[in-house]
């Protein structure tokens, strides 16, 4: 349904209040058919004593005495009700609304008093006139009896107060719940994008305790395990580039007589031992700090042009921000170094500041990727053997990918509709003053 809500609050907060209307019509049906059956005829019953009791009066006068005073026909007993001779002039008069607990009087008071019984209400009041005869001639009782409506707006106004209370209860009480769900959510996405988690307050109901000591458990693990093979992985790449920087000086001293594929080989093996390292780093150690995004771009295109790699730049005047500054000039070096070996020409690295979001976009002009989709390949070891033919373990992107996870950003690459490739990182924009 278009309208039905989809979290957790919103549908206990809906289901609690159908049930509490629910129960209200059940309610209501149960007091309605008890008015019907059991209030409503002995509300009735008095009505016609009272009348029988007023008819009793007006019989019980002396021969002499004036019927046409209402002083002689004053019910001392009730102050609610007197006695109007049919001769004084009455107000207008009209027939009881059918929903009104005397509204079938006339039938019971024929029945008991004669033809002439009559009930009325004044118009525009909460009075009954109720006619009967007596000596002769015809009286009316004149009495303000309370209508029993079965459905009026003060009701209603009642039933939509005391649902509106509930459901607010019935808000209140969930939101305590769903609040501790949208931490565990948080935190959740917070280690989704490669962020340390944060520990969870053990709090609340004793399901909630146990989903946050779990959730608690779950986190220390990770970080254990994350630790634990960023250790191997550092290690073993460590430990084989020292043998391997041995067995490359010995090959070197011994040329002419090397094949000059093995120095290559060897190379390719040392550059992807640097990325093995490269990925067991992803640089949460380097604390955040406010830096010049153009500048950092800047120095790293004058080093490729250093090496007579031309870098085009068009940067659009960002202010200093929060990130951290190895991380992103190692992730820098990456992209520019893969559009240079793989777009060989017109490489642009370009900047841009626009709704919070720092974006940097490094461009070529390629082949592009054609065997699949682009995001595909910024998963580990992922390589393209068409287009993608250079040396390396496939984590240059990777390691891309995770640093800008751990800013909080994310990298996007896209075939560029007339050739190449680019990838673009955004970043939030996050002054030193608003983190502070």
């Amino acid at each position: 349904m278009k309208f039905f809500p989809k979290t957790l609050l919103g549908q206990t907060a809906l289901y609690l209040g159908a049930l509490l209307l629910t129960a209200q019509a059940l309610w209501f049906a149960t007091a309605q058919y008890f008015i019907l059956t059991e209030v409503k005829p002995a509300y009735q019953q008095q009505i016609v004593d009272l009348v029988v009791l007023a008819q009793a009066l007006v019989e019980a006068q002396p021969p002499d005495a004036d019927l046409s005073s209402t002083a002689t026909l004053r019910l001392a007993s009730l102050q609610t009700a007197e006695i109007v001779p049919d001769s004084h002039p009455r107000p207008v008069l009209v027939p009881h609304d059918i929903d009104d607990v005397p509204g079938d009087l006339n039938q019971i008071l024929r029945q008991r008093l004669g033809p002439s019984a009559l009930s009325l209400q004044q118009k525009d009041a909460e009075i009954s006139w109720l006619r009967f005869p007596a000596r002769g001639q015809l009286f009316w009782l004149k009495a303000s009896l309370s209508s029993t409506r079965t459905v009026s707006i003060a009701k209603a106004l009642f039933i939509s107060l005391e649902l509106a209370l509930a459901v607010g209860g019935a808000y209140l009480i969930v939101f305590r719940l769903t609040k501790k769900l949208h931490y565990v959510t948080e935190a959740a996405k917070a280690i989704g994008h490669g962020e340390p988690p944060a520990t969870l307050e053990i709090s609340g109901p004793e399901e909630i305790r146990s989903l946050c000591e779990g959730f608690n458990q779950m986190s220390r693990d990770l970080v254990k395990l994350e630790a634990d093979r960023r250790l191997m992985l550092a290690g073993i790449s460590h430990d084989l580039r020292t043998p391997l920087t041995r067995l490359r000086i010995a090959v070197e001293l011994a040329q002419p007589n090397v094949e000059p594929a093995m120095v290559h080989d060897i190379e390719d093996m040392d550059a992807i031992l640097k990325q093995f390292l490269d990925y067991a780093r992803d640089g949460s150690e380097e604390p955040p700090a406010e830096h010049d995004l153009d500048t950092l771009v800047r120095e790293t295109a004058q080093r490729f042009a250093a090496r007579g790699r031309a870098i085009e730049t068009g940067l659009g005047q960002v202010p200093p921000f929060v990130f951290r500054r190895h991380s992103i000039r190692r992730v820098l070096d990456n992209l520019i170094d893969n559009a240079v070996r793989y777009g060989k020409t017109g490489v642009r690295v370009q900047t841009r500041l626009v709704d919070g979001t720092v974006s940097v976009t490094v461009s070529d002009r390629g082949p592009g990727i054609r065997s699949g989709r682009p995001a595909d390949f910024i998963q580990p070891f992922a390589r393209e053997d068409a287009a993608r033919s250079e040396s390396g373990a496939g984590l240059g992107l990777a390691i891309v990918d995770r640093v800008i996870r751990l800013h909080g950003g994310h990298l996007r690459l896209e075939n560029a509709p007339g050739g190449g490739l680019s990838a673009t990182i955004e970043l939030p924009f996050r002054p030193a003053a608003t983190v502070r």
